[in-house]
């Protein structure tokens, strides 16, 4: 046999292993294979799923990083670290340009795609709607709402009876304000899908967004009754209640961020103002759950941060309530969120806000 076909051998072997879950039996024989040619596509491709199989997401990651910079333009190694980038690391800014230049590639390549088998034409039909959709989740993390639902809609011509499809549209929709078409789509989710509790879950953020409360609570009982490890009736507190909870526990973080909050204007509202969020340019999210208002101090070394504080801080009750199973995780939510902003505002992160305190800058000194 001579290198070319052991090699082969090699990698159908380990390619078998993987599909029986024997990770371990997989990279020994990539091992071997790695001997014959280190630098073989399909090897270096194998033995990142092998490698991100077993746990090792960022020697995975190594491996593809060199395939990439071997063939800048291989869709299967762009999607394969745009995968490994976004689902296992939680890193959409790093994913965003693997989806997007794999896109690129495909619907240039897409003309010559008649001469291909019916099969390998469905394959790679199925390949360009997945970098749609998983650029589309991209640029909502980045803010790109407007972007987002292009690629979502773009999708969406390739698989218009896909359901899960129609629920990543409804979030894309919800990112740019436009609740109304969010219902529709993800409506049209739970007919093609009954079964999908995303959708049910869309519906229900939805229908809060809209006061219609009882529909609301109907549709996160269907979520939670399909999946309930991910989904559950959310809590609800009246906005003042809320704020009055808000104001006491805020007291408790560090002093002079806690000062700083009590000087503050601090409020809570229902619901994002979506309608007219939907009309800026660019718009605004009406999953947002919090607003800064106002200029952010100067970073300067004369400057004392602490002087400057926002026209205000709102809190959207609907949106924190949705990810809160009861009252004591809602007040922990909108607690931490106004944190956020504060600190987001200031310029620091919390420990930051904490060291630069006047208190204990004496202290120091």
């Amino acid at each position: 046999m001579d290198a070319e076909a052991q090699l082969q051998a090699l990698l159908d072997q380990a390619s078998g292993a993987l599909d029986l879950g024997n990770t371990r039996e997989a990279l020994a024989t990539l091992q071997k294979a790695a001997a014959i040619d280190a630098d073989d596509p399909t090897l270096l491709m194998l033995q990142a799923m092998a490698l991100t199989s077993d746990g090792k997401v960022m020697e995975a990651l190594k491996v593809l990083d060199w395939a990439q910079e071997m063939d800048p333009d291989d869709v299967m190694v762009l999607m394969t670290r745009g995968n490994l980038l976004l689902d296992m690391l939680d890193d959409p800014y790093e994913a965003l340009p693997c989806f997007e230049e794999a896109v690129q590639s495909m619907q240039e390549d897409r003309r010559h795609w008649g001469d291909e088998e019916p099969v390998r034409q469905e394959a790679l039909r199925s390949l360009l709607h997945e970098a749609l959709v998983q650029l589309s989740v991209c640029r909502g993390v980045v803010e790109d709402g407007v972007g987002a639902v292009q690629a979502v809609r773009e999708a969406l011509t390739i698989k218009p009876e896909d359901a899960r499809t129609h629920v990543a549209l409804a979030r894309a929709l919800m990112d740019v304000s436009d609740v109304e078409g969010a219902g529709k789509a993800a409506a049209g989710a739970a007919v093609l899908d009954a079964g999908l509790a995303e959708a049910h879950a869309v519906l229900g953020h939805v229908a809060m967004l809209q006061g219609r409360h009882a529909d609301a609570d109907a549709a996160f009982g269907k979520a939670a009754a399909l999946n309930p490890e991910q989904f559950f009736l959310p809590a609800h507190m009246q906005n003042e209640v809320l704020l009055q909870e808000v104001r006491n526990d805020s007291a408790k973080v560090p002093k002079q961020l806690a000062d700083y909050l009590a000087r503050t204007e601090v409020r809570v509202e229902a619901v994002p103002p979506f309608v007219r969020w939907a009309k800026e340019d660019p718009p605004r999210s009406a999953s947002a759950a919090a607003f800064t208002e106002g200029p952010r101090p100067p970073r300067t070394l004369s400057a004392n941060v602490w002087d400057v504080r926002p026209k205000s801080i709102t809190l959207y009750r609907v949106n924190l309530e949705l990810c809160s199973r009861n009252a004591e995780e809602l007040v922990q939510s909108a607690v931490a969120l106004l944190v956020l902003e504060a600190t987001a505002f200031l310029g620091m992160d919390l420990e930051d806000a904490d060291e630069e305190s006047p208190t204990n800058k004496s202290k120091a000194r």
